[in-house]
């Protein structure tokens, strides 16, 4: 149905183009399916300069100031364009009918509604731009990232109710409440999620992603208005950003408008040293310990010419021997049953203060 939608609308603006213009026009259509109470509002937005470039492709054709196509005409045609396509569908049964629409199967009941839908007027509204083209490409812009919703209309979410503030156009655009159960918001929200892949925002014509490179280029240049350098046009920071596309100035105070004053953060105190667990040898408790008892002789020659640079001991001074460590006796058939011999006495450790050697 949304394709439709597109196709319909597409090709009604391609023919008036071609009927009024006689030549090619371009123009940029953007989906919108919902009103401010998140009620489904299935309708497009469309952009399209006024003019169209000739057949041939030599020269730009400029349209009326203030006056682009008869409207009456416009939802003539596209009236007659998407009911021939939603009769197409419905013959095929390319259409998931809802239960109280069951009845378009039956071919007497489709025709009736389609005659009676065709006596219908249908609305189709078209305008210069009251504030210029860029404001409205810029609003446009805003337009198509934007969900039903945002979070500065909804008020309180409380007991399973949701309240949210909505501008009723019907009664001079007067901002209301309106309370719904969470499960009915949630209704009304999700059924304008887009299925994937679906694009939101489509160009035609002259703007068509096959053909807008070159045929741009050469509008431009017809018009006199020249192309602007890369660096000429678009945002290019973040705040800029969010200033195009949602309005939204992110280098003011959301309270009182001031600019924002950027202050360093504080440098933070340092804290304890964190104990760095090493590897210890048993019954070694300090340095000098380490060193009496040799233990740093079986090391490679760097480390060890550091333990003798932290050495506080005086110079001359040799450590002992290190005691080697006695083997495990081998255990065999013959020595079972009888008691194992006394391990031999231990080296004394030695003093706590070292042996001093005078030198001559």
């Amino acid at each position: 149905m949304l394709d439709l939608l597109f196709d319909s609308a597409a090709e009604t603006l391609l023919t008036f183009g071609r009927e009024h213009f006689g030549g090619k026009v371009g123009f940029t259509l953007v989906l919108h399916t919902w009103d401010q109470r998140l009620r489904g509002h299935f309708h497009l937005h469309g952009l399209m300069p006024a003019g169209a470039l000739s057949a041939d492709g030599s020269r730009w054709i400029a349209g009326g100031r203030g006056f682009l196509f008869p409207v009456h005409g416009l939802s003539k045609m596209f009236r007659g364009k998407y009911l021939d396509g939603l009769a197409d569908l419905l013959v095929a049964g390319r259409l998931d009918l809802p239960p109280q629409l069951a009845r378009l199967s039956d071919e007497a009941h489709r025709r009736h509604w389609l005659r009676w839908c065709r006596k219908r007027s249908w609305v189709v509204y078209s305008q210069a731009p009251f504030a210029g083209p860029r404001k409205l490409v810029d609003y446009l812009g805003r337009y198509t990232h934007r969900t039903a919703i945002g979070n500065q209309r909804l008020i309180s979410c409380a007991d399973g109710q949701v309240t949210f503030r909505y501008r009723d156009r019907g009664d001079g655009d007067r901002v209301k409440l309106e309370t719904l159960p969470a499960e009915e918001f949630l209704g009304r929200f999700l059924q304008h999620v887009l299925p994937d892949s679906f694009y939101r925002v489509r160009h035609y014509g002259l703007l068509a992603n096959c053909v807008k490179k070159e045929l741009l280029v050469r509008c431009r240049r017809m018009l006199g208005a020249g192309l602007r350098r890369p660096e000429e046009h678009g945002p290019r920071t973040a705040a800029e950003w969010m200033r195009h596309l949602l309005g939204v100035d992110v280098t003011r105070c959301p309270c009182c408008s001031e600019p924002l004053e950027r202050e360093p953060l504080p440098t933070p105190r340092p804290g304890p040293r964190p104990h760095l667990r090493t590897r210890t040898v048993p019954g070694v408790r300090s340095l000098e310990q380490f060193l009496n008892r040799g233990l740093w002789l079986g090391h490679p020659t760097w480390l060890r010419d550091i333990f003798k640079a932290c050495d506080p001991r005086p110079r001359g001074w040799s450590a002992p021997a290190p005691v080697p460590e006695a083997a495990p006796a081998a255990s065999s058939p013959l020595s079972a049953g009888h008691p194992r011999p006394p391990p031999p006495a231990s080296h004394p450790p030695p003093s706590a203060d070292p042996p001093q050697i005078a030198h001559s």
